[in-house]
């Protein structure tokens, strides 16, 4: 339909999705092509929060695929961008997979402080399932960085915010997506 009516806006946003489906399947590949052609179709339109969105999408791709170091530049100024344009929920998931890059290029100091950062405007958003995250990763930099009795605190709280959506109705298996179960597995393990 997206197509018929040659609105390249929604079918971008149409793609984004299906590479959201595909990722949380764990099929990264088929997430990778959809959000690819996302952003050439959203690199057609006016509409910056498609083209914000599909640039974010890849740059989680580069993440996954190991290219945190090389993805760090581009969420700053995604993460830059979605603030000048008030879109508050872009903004945290901008910083938290800017976070998830400097943990994963070992730069702990600089994540925690994103992170800290973003876990205050994720509560204020009432962001469960982004604040989950937040702790997981603030937990991951507590540990690899030294400070595991301090990390334990935040696996806890992410474990806590991860099964109390899980109680809601269709979320019970929400930790069974390929970007969630690791999380809920490592901060398990670390807080026996």
């Amino acid at each position: 339909m997206a197509r018929s009516l040659k609105n390249d806006a929604f079918s971008a946003d149409i793609l984004n999705n299906q590479g959201n489906m595909h990722f949380y399947q764990g099929d990264v590949k088929s997430a990778k092509d959809a959000y690819q052609q996302a952003l050439h179709l959203a690199s057609r339109t006016s509409d910056k929060n498609v083209l914000l969105s599909s640039k974010l999408n890849l740059s989680k791709m580069a993440i996954v695929e190991g290219h945190s170091q090389a993805a760090i530049g581009g969420l700053q100024s995604l993460t830059q961008q979605a603030d000048s344009l008030g879109t508050k929920y872009l903004s945290v998931d901008c910083s938290i997979s800017l976070a998830e890059a400097l943990i994963k290029s070992k730069d702990y100091g600089h994540a925690r402080r994103e992170l800290q950062q973003t876990l205050s405007k994720s509560e204020k958003m009432g962001l469960r399932l982004q604040n989950a995250r937040i702790h997981y990763l603030l937990g991951s930099s507590l540990r690899l960085s030294g400070a595991a009795s301090e990390a334990t605190a935040q696996y806890r709280a992410a474990i806590g915010l991860f099964d109390d959506i899980r109680k809601e109705p269709g979320a019970e298996h929400v930790i069974q997506r390929y970007d969630l179960k690791p999380m809920y597995a490592e901060a398990t393990q670390f807080t026996q």
